[in-house]
């Protein structure tokens, strides 16, 4: 019996052996070297949430079969380990891709940060050219570093899609006649579209656009591509936030604001960084506050119809409150943190809160941030450093209004 198990494993063992010889066959033209030594190594693509593992090819096999303990497994002097799980950093992107990076011996120096900071990420087809942000680090070792490229944004009609990379020239303090700095040379990796999509039929519109919700007129007159990219909007009427603003375009692609402003009185206006193409339909999404700015906490005018009264106990199962738009929310206090939700649909509450007492004395929240996707339900969250077990919390509900604008973007 022991003889016959052995053999299950060598075999089970040869079988990943083969599979990691069929991997780098297979992936043997997806690495790329510089001539300093820096190599970028395509490792796979994950769609959504799913995470990816990171591990060589015999142990993501063997932990496909499950034959990977804990504590790992040695076999002919191999160690294998159980693959670590990567969870995608973007919600929101569709597909995120995975590279690996070895660094040169003794330099140049990468900033890597939140970002890799420098680094260029466009996804092609040959005709269409889509830049996206710059791949963000997961695992960093001193000469190697893993890796992920949220892609909210590519050729959705195409099979096959390349995507290249332009890795920064680094920040070497060496001298400028060294020759160990990254020549400008962009990779060029390709994966199979696992997102396929059709164009989506939208109403094919120029700006200026008009759209009214009750009683605030909005349009939107500009969809501007450029150095930096703006979509702005004339209000009927001041006393009104620019709160937040998606763009899409028909194949699904997603853009998302990093800036807003108020030029004017009646005006507003969203930054992109890296917007879609031109001379298609975008769908844009902007939500409107009735404030006349956006608190850092809480607003300095508000109407007394805004204002909603609700007793949280810590712990205690989620309390109703329905704002004057009918609107309903759920909340929960755990003694730490207030946590509110819309119950249903996917969108941002904006409250603030106005006070909170417990026992007749004052308890001070701070917050008022999201979490959750962006195409998904959110959660906005505040949190107390004195633990607390039974507050009346007076929340200010301004009224929201959304809308839906088609425009050519330009």
């Amino acid at each position: 019996m022991r003889v016959r198990t052995k053999g299950v494993i060598g075999l089970t063992l040869l079988a990943a052996v083969a599979a990691i010889f069929a991997t780098w066959h297979l992936n043997r033209e997806q690495v790329v070297d510089y001539p300093n030594g820096l190599q970028i190594r395509w490792m796979g693509i994950t769609t959504g949430t799913n995470g990816f593992e990171y591990g060589s090819p015999g142990e993501r096999f063997l932990n496909t079969l499950k034959l990977i303990p804990a504590k790992g497994l040695t076999f002919g002097g191999l160690k294998f380990q159980r693959p670590r799980q990567l969870t995608p950093f973007d919600n929101d992107a569709a597909v995120t891709a995975w590279i690996h990076v070895r660094l040169p011996v003794g330099g140049p120096l990468y900033d890597f940060g939140y970002y890799w900071t420098g680094a260029r990420v466009i996804a092609e087809n040959g005709t269409r050219k889509i830049e996206n942000a710059a791949p963000r680090p997961y695992v960093t070792s001193r000469d190697e570093v893993v890796l992920a490229i949220p892609l909210r944004a590519f050729p959705r009609d195409s099979a096959k899609v390349h995507l290249r990379i332009l890795p920064p020239p680094g920040n070497s303090n060496d001298p400028p006649w060294k020759t160990n700095r990254v020549e400008e040379r962009w990779t060029d990796f390709q994966f199979r579209n696992p997102d396929f999509r059709e164009h989506a039929r939208w109403p094919r519109q120029e700006a200026p656009v008009t759209n009214q919700v009750q009683d605030i007129s909005v349009v939107l007159t500009s969809a501007a591509v450029g150095l930096e990219s703006w979509v702005r909007f004339q209000l009927s009427e001041p006393g009104w936030y620019l709160a937040e603003c998606r763009v899409r375009d028909d194949e699904g692609n997603l853009s998302l604001w990093n800036g807003t402003m108020q030029p004017g009185t009646n005006q507003a206006a969203v930054r992109f960084n890296f917007p879609l193409e031109t001379n298609r339909v975008w769908k844009v999404e902007p939500v409107f506050v009735r404030l006349k700015e956006y608190p850092g906490s809480r607003p300095q005018e508000f109407r007394t119809g805004d204002l909603r009264t609700v007793e949280l106990r810590a712990a205690a199962p989620e309390v109703e409150m329905i704002d004057e738009q009918q609107t309903k929310y759920l909340c929960h206090f755990d003694g730490r943190e207030i946590r509110v939700r819309r119950e249903s649909g996917d969108d941002r509450p904006h409250l603030f809160i106005k006070s909170a007492v417990e026992a007749g004395k004052a308890v001070s929240f701070e917050g008022g941030y999201w979490s959750g996707r962006t195409f998904g339900p959110k959660v906005q969250i505040w949190s107390t450093t004195a633990k607390a077990t039974n507050v009346t919390v007076t929340f200010v509900c301004p009224k929201v209004v959304r809308m839906e604008f088609y425009v050519v973007g330009r």
